[in-house]
């Protein structure tokens, strides 16, 4: 049985949307909220695309949305003393959108490619009570920085779509490898293109599976910096 927990964890991020960041904090706010955490999301996609289970576990969250929309840095170091998760951008970068939001604690989030950081933005994420980091690449490269608030927390799987089961048979006895996520070129699909193609040289009986999508051509076209064809 869930225990309400009073003080509230607030997502400073958009959750929702159709990227990485949105499903992460989807994903997140659907846990916090199943394990009787009150969750505030002040920035939230305008749909939500989520499982009918799914939807009553979060409704009492997004019925929320507007009033932590609302809030400003005053009500939350104030009247609610919540723990805010802020959204660092790559190079650890602050935000804008978030300078009048803090937390007590106040933790930053990060996903980054670069491993150079301006000093700025060191001297700040110091002074955050903790960075999570989603991989232990990101958290030893902080740490050489001279980070000492640093905490990895890997994001895991959700265990009711991704688990041992029988066979589909969709596509017959073929040998099918599965590559989703976002089209870029930072993202490798160019090389699971090029290793797939070595891999169906030996064995033509595999097929390769796709869902890749990028609402954003800019990035998409970034592909074609790849020498990898």
């Amino acid at each position: 049985m869930n225990h309400k927990v009073s003080v509230p964890i607030i997502i400073g991020w958009q959750v929702g949307v159709p990227s990485g960041w949105g499903t992460y904090g989807l994903n997140l706010a659907l846990q916090l909220c199943e394990k009787g955490v009150e969750v505030g999301l002040p920035f939230l996609a305008n749909t939500i695309n989520v499982t009918a289970g799914q939807q009553s576990s979060i409704q009492t969250a997004l019925d929320g949305h507007a009033r932590y929309a609302r809030l400003g840095k005053d009500d939350l170091n104030k009247r609610l003393s919540s723990t805010f998760l802020r959204a660092l951008g790559d190079g650890l970068d602050f935000l804008p959108f978030l300078d009048d939001w803090s937390g007590k604690p106040d933790i930053g989030v990060v996903f980054f490619e670069s491993a150079e950081f301006p000093a700025e933005n060191l001297e700040r994420a110091a002074k955050l009570d903790a960075v999570i980091t989603g991989s232990s690449w990101n958290a030893e490269i902080l740490e050489q920085a001279g980070l000492r608030n640093v905490f990895n927390c890997p994001q895991g799987i959700e265990p009711t779509l991704f688990h041992p089961g029988p066979r589909s048979r969709k596509y017959g006895d073929r040998y099918t490898i599965f590559s989703g996520g976002k089209l870029e070129y930072r993202k490798g699909q160019d090389l699971v293109v090029a290793a797939f193609r070595r891999f169906y040289e030996k064995h033509p009986e595999a097929l390769l599976v796709t869902a890749w999508h990028n609402p954003w051509p800019e990035a998409a076209n970034s592909l074609s910096a790849s020498t990898s064809y």
